[in-house]
């Protein structure tokens, strides 16, 4: 099974180009359901995963609006969520 944890932020829906607020899966081996904000600590509750230290996770996101979907990039520098960006690389599934 595989889990993933919720970022809350707000940006630049790349598909509607409106400001939105947006709950972003972000996929990593750290992954535990928990809900962040950027800004916050990431915790990792099993011993098998040390805790993030730094590197690049891959997140995926719908705009509450139109409802398409895109792909995120969210960087983690000494455990702490610390940017995310639009993947303009990988395109969404819905047309």
């Amino acid at each position: 099974m595989s889990l993933f944890d919720t970022l809350k932020c707000n940006l630049t829906c790349p598909r509607c180009g409106t400001f939105v607020d947006i709950d972003v899966e972000v996929f990593s081996p750290f992954a535990n359901q928990f809900i962040y904000n950027l800004g916050d600590m990431m915790k990792n509750v099993t011993k098998k995963n040390k805790t993030p230290d730094c590197g690049k996770y891959e997140g995926y996101s719908e705009c509450p609006l139109c409802g398409k979907d895109f792909f995120l990039d969210v960087y983690v520098k000494n455990g702490k969520i610390t940017s995310v960006e639009i993947n303009k690389n990988k395109e969404g599934y819905i047309e």
